[in-house]
């Protein structure tokens, strides 16, 4: 099959990870992948060999006005690419990308496809993008989409439930890493300045955009109680975002500024996951953390919230989907939590129920080497369930029935 591959842009997101394994999964099945985006620059470097088409040069950092007065001459170059290629199926993900793909005449069948929990995300997005949003999925998604991926059963549940006109529609196919690649980054070595960041059996690691669906915060608050009982731990955040200063701010008012360590987007976490203690995912929603697997990936012994949707697929996946962790629960390569919530604890007051049962935990495992080593065994072989290859199987087999259809 000839496929195109439509992402806005290709950012440092777990959206962006995916669509390009995705490629390469498929191309190494033996179909022809033509990557497309909106904007012009890249931060994540497609596979050599992989055919790219750039339809503005709108720059990934640029104002979203100019992302808006660049729609109708991305649409335009998008409906001539699409006349042009004579693709057998086109693939959207993210809803800039759906919204123009379900706009744009195409003979070939479009898959739209939803990287997140709508029953979360919706409600966090701006009025303006809410409002596309709800007019993509209820409105032009039915007219338009052959299939709507979640990359979630719950967040699939969820999609179902909210939009009916596309209930027959939904599929389901969780996010996938190459898992020999990512635990090859992980064994690559660390920074030269990396040693001193890090306490043997002392040392938790996070990774992810430093934004309020991320809730580092809460991290933080709980590492604070971590460092009263354990003086020489230290906490690792990898990732930027506009929480940076404030983030920052929490930690020097909780009295942890020295060892909490906000280090920016890292081109490798893995070798920082490989060589931390334990990874933490302090979510308060997300649709198939990418980073959850790929830490399964690393070895590494895993604490998460148990937030809509996909840490407990991952981490637990003989449990109902719907069930949600009261108090922690304890699982072959981890932990799973309860929720976490919006509120920032003030730094003077007692930590929340849910920080302090994160600072139990993290705690716990810092305390037994043995039971990491016995959970980071575990990872490793829970991770190849979510390899490239099954995933790429796994949509090759739902193109192959949209085109068949």
């Amino acid at each position: 099959m000839k496929i195109g591959m439509f992402i806005a842009s290709l950012g440092g997101g777990g959206a962006e990870r995916i669509v390009l394994s995705l490629s390469q999964g498929l191309c190494d099945l033996g179909h022809e992948v033509v990557l497309i985006t909106s904007d012009h620059d890249t931060v994540m470097i497609p596979p050599q060999g992989l055919s790219v088409r750039h339809l503005s040069d709108v720059g990934i950092d640029d104002p979203s006005w100019r992302k808006i007065l660049a729609g109708p001459a991305v649409a335009w170059r998008l409906w001539r690419l699409l006349r042009r290629e004579r693709f057998d199926a086109v693939v959207a993900h993210m809803e800039r990308a759906c919204m123009l793909l379900a706009l744009t005449p195409c003979a070939a069948p479009r898959i739209l496809t939803i990287h997140n929990y709508l029953g979360a995300s919706l409600g966090a997005k701006t009025p303006i993008k809410r409002l596309n949003a709800e007019l993509l999925y209820r409105r032009i998604g039915p007219k338009a989409a052959a299939k709507l991926v979640c990359v979630s059963r719950a967040a699939a549940h969820d999609a179902e439930i909210r939009f009916p006109a596309l209930r027959e529609r939904v599929a389901a196919i969780p996010n996938f890493v190459a898992v020999d690649a990512v635990e090859a980054m992980s064994r690559m070595p660390l920074p030269a300045d990396a040693g001193a960041l890090f306490s043997p059996g002392e040392t938790i690691v996070t990774v992810g955009r430093l934004i309020g669906q991320k809730g580092q915060w809460h991290l933080i608050r709980a590492f604070a109680e971590v460092a009263k009982r354990r003086p020489t731990a230290r906490l690792l955040i990898l990732g930027d975002g506009p929480l940076l200063g404030r983030l920052r701010d929490y930690a020097a008012a909780l009295g942890v500024a020295d060892r909490v360590a906000l280090l920016g987007f890292r081109p490798n976490p893995f070798a920082w996951i490989r060589a931390a203690d334990v990874f933490a995912l302090p979510s308060l929603y997300e649709g198939m953390p990418m980073i959850l697997i790929e830490a399964l990936a690393c070895g590494t012994p895993i604490v998460s919230a148990d937030c809509p949707s996909g840490p407990r697929e991952i981490l637990s996946p003989d449990t109902p989907v719907d069930h949600v962790a009261q108090q922690p629960e304890e699982v072959s390569c981890g932990w799973l939590l309860p929720r976490f919530d919006e509120t920032w604890t003030a730094p003077e007051a007692a930590p929340s129920a849910a920080e302090a049962a994160l600072a139990d935990v993290l705690l716990g495992v810092l305390e037994r080497p043995e039971a990491g080593a016995r959970m980071a065994a575990a990872a490793r072989v829970r991770a190849t369930e979510f390899d490239t290859r099954t995933g790429a199987r796994r949509w090759q087999d739902l193109l192959a029935a949209c085109v068949a259809s």
